[in-house]
C-alpha cells in the first residue's frame, strides 16, 4: 500500500521563506484578489482559510472599513508574522490571526458573511472536510 505524504501547513523553518514570497505579490495578486473580493461585497465579517502571513486580509481591510476579517492557518510562525504585518499596516483593529483548522473550525454556524481561501485546497488531506465547513459557517440564503 503506497502511503500519501500531504504537508498541510508551511513547516516553520520555511514560513520566513514563504512569507517573503508572499510578500512579493502583494500588488500583482493579493491586492487584485481584494479587489474582485470587495466587487462584490464590501462589508461584514470573513473568514480567511490558510491565510499564511496575512497579505490578502490586509489587503481587504487597507479597502474596506467596513469589513472585519479573522484568519486562521496551522502554521504558528505565519500566524505570528500576519499579526506582526497587520500591526505594520495599520489595520490590526480589524484584523485578527490565530492558530486554527479549516477543516474542524471553532465557529458556529452562520458566523460569517463570507468565507475565503487562496492556494490550500491542492494540499489538504481530507478537502471535504473542509468544504464542509466552508458550507457551515458564512450567512447565506439557501
Amino acid at each position: 500500500m503506497k502511503r500519501r505524504f500531504t504537508i498541510e501547513r508551511i513547516p516553520g523553518p520555511l514560513a520566513s521563506l514563504y512569507e517573503k514570497a508572499s510578500r512579493l505579490v502583494i500588488k500583482t495578486y493579493y491586492a487584485q484578489v481584494a479587489e474582485e473580493i470587495l466587487s462584490r461585497c464590501h462589508h461584514g465579517l470573513f473568514l480567511d482559510l490558510g491565510t499564511g502571513p496575512g497579505y490578502l486580509p490586509i489587503e481587504i481591510a487597507k479597502r474596506a472599513p467596513a469589513v472585519r476579517i479573522i484568519g486562521i492557518d496551522l502554521s504558528r510562525p505565519l500566524i505570528r508574522m500576519a499579526s506582526a504585518n497587520a500591526l505594520k499596516s495599520g489595520c490590526a483593529s480589524r484584523v485578527h490571526f490565530e492558530v486554527g483548522n479549516a477543516a474542524n473550525l471553532r465557529f458556529g454556524k452562520e458566523s460569517f458573511d463570507g468565507v475565503i481561501s487562496t492556494g490550500m485546497l491542492h494540499v489538504l488531506r481530507d478537502p471535504v472536510s473542509t468544504l464542509l465547513e466552508c458550507w457551515r459557517v458564512p450567512r447565506v440564503d439557501r
